[in-house]
């Protein structure tokens, strides 16, 4: 466990992080034994890109050759870099890119050491750089906040600053308050309607006052967006907020993730005209580079702009938006990811046997990474590998594959909702293959089946084909 850790954390760190990681455990301010550093030295030459499991033998030889094995020493070896990995990434990630921090440490420092000078020059340079921002967020108040405390601190009979620093602790209230409201409104829409926040009503009347803050403003204007959300209006007001240029990168994923579910609930309660400003609202997001995770697009991110604009019957755009951003795709998954949204375009293109191309190169390495990730692609492709086979009117091979798939989902570690929802889409469609297109009563019922079914997937597609059946 300890070494499995210490290699999630090595393999974690970029090449210019581990370039600065042996020079921090070469330093002995920090180190004081070398052992670490030739075990982490080891394992980042031997075992980061690597599959093969390396015995705890070779290690120890790497560290302490021509010495017979003892594991509680190399376990006591290990426990030391482990520990050291996390100080690096506390100083290196935290303290070092944190200067805020390190300016509000200097404060106190200079306060203690009564180094008055060297305090107000201090103080003045951190108020002006963070009054300069025009959108503060809630650390940007919080390190006002400290930071005036430290003022009030050095004179601790002015008022004045007292009030001030009173006047930020407020800001950094509302802002958090406001933050957790609009959190509570999005949930309301998912999972339904709870307690109310205890502060609610304080922090609304507070909110509604005319000197509150611009970032503020922006939270509140998009609260009322959330809890109005059936009004059109308020989702155009939302998306011209969403352009706002001094909006923090940060806030303004926050406000496109509350604008992408507003978008999917609207879309669950039949609102159709959502689907063209969901798929709008991605393309925006793309063009704002607001939608990377580490420089790359998220795979669920990548399925959700193609399977909406499939819906739209944008076929031409959706298999444009793949090709021009597949570089941006996690190289880990990306032909993987690209090859099973491609399967997707081609069968609506109605391009049976390439969407199947496309598809096998992905199932048959379902083992890999790109699965892994996440389950429900696996389902979805199997479910996609049956509605090829009924396209092409391979009936036998589409019931066969029926039967595997109904197997596959009792194994998958899934919510009950989501098995029942596949179940039953493969129970109706093995009733409309067992069903002649003669025998228009059995049809007109399975018909109704399907259309008063709440859970199952693939609906729309289960209608048509039914319909389909009906016309014969």
């Amino acid at each position: 466990m300890l070494y499995n850790n210490v290699l999630m954390i090595l393999r974690s760190f970029k090449e210019k992080d581990l370039d600065k990681l042996e020079d921090f455990l070469a330093s002995p301010y920090f180190n004081k034994k070398g052992e670490a550093l030739l075990l982490a030295q080891y394992l980042i030459k031997n075992a980061l890109n690597s599959s093969e499991q390396i015995s705890k033998e070779a290690i120890y030889a790497a560290i302490f050759p021509q010495k017979e094995y003892e594991n509680s020493r190399l376990r006591r070896v290990l426990k030391h870099l482990y520990m050291l990995l996390e100080k690096f990434i506390s100083i290196e990630m935290g303290i070092m890119k944190d200067v805020l921090k390190q300016k509000i440490e200097l404060l106190k420092y200079y306060r203690d050491q009564d180094l008055s000078v060297l305090f107000e020059k201090t103080h003045q340079q951190l108020v002006e750089d963070k009054e300069a921002i025009k959108t503060k967020t809630e650390e940007d108040y919080w390190s006002l906040y400290w930071t005036a405390i430290e003022y009030f601190y050095q004179a601790p009979t002015n008022e004045k600053r007292l009030r001030r620093a009173g006047d930020y602790l407020q800001e950094f209230y509302l802002l958090s308050s406001l933050k957790l409201l609009c959190h509570h409104a999005s949930l309301s829409h998912s999972i339904g309607k709870g307690e109310e926040m205890v502060f609610k009503e304080y922090v609304l009347a507070e909110v509604q006052k005319e000197n509150v803050t611009d970032t503020i403003k922006n939270y509140y204007a998009i609260f009322l967006f959330l809890e109005n959300s059936d009004r059109e209006d308020s989702f155009e007001e939302l998306k011209a907020l969403l352009q706002d240029k001094y909006l923090e990168r940060e806030d303004k994923k926050l406000f496109y993730d509350f604008a992408f579910n507003i978008c999917v609930v609207q879309i669950n309660k039949g609102n159709d005209s959502y689907y063209r400003k969901y798929f709008e609202l991605y393309f925006q997001g793309l063009e704002e580079g607001i939608l990377y995770v580490h420089g790359y697009l998220f795979p669920p991110t990548v399925k959700n702009i193609v399977t909406v604009g499939l819906r739209l019957g944008e076929l031409d755009v959706t298999e444009q938006f793949l090709n021009d951003y597949k570089e941006k795709f996690n190289p880990k998954v990306r032909d993987d990811l690209y090859n099973y949204n491609m399967a997707h375009v081609f069968f609506f293109q109605k391009n049976y046997d390439k969407a199947l191309d496309y598809l096998e190169k992905v199932l048959s390495k379902y083992k890999d990474v790109f699965f892994k990730e996440d389950v429900f692609f696996k389902i979805d492709a199997q479910r996609l590998k049956v509605k090829i086979f009924y396209e092409q009117k391979e009936f036998i091979l589409c019931k066969n594959y029926l039967d595997s798939f109904r197997i596959s989902m009792i194994r998958k570690t899934v919510s009950k909702s989501h098995k029942e929802t596949n179940r039953n889409f493969i129970n109706l469609l093995k009733y409309l293959i067992n069903t002649q297109y003669k025998d228009k009563k059995r049809l007109r019922k399975l018909e109704t089946k399907v259309k008063e079914t709440e859970r199952v997937a693939d609906k729309l597609w289960l209608m048509e084909k039914v319909e389909e059946k009906l016309k014969k």
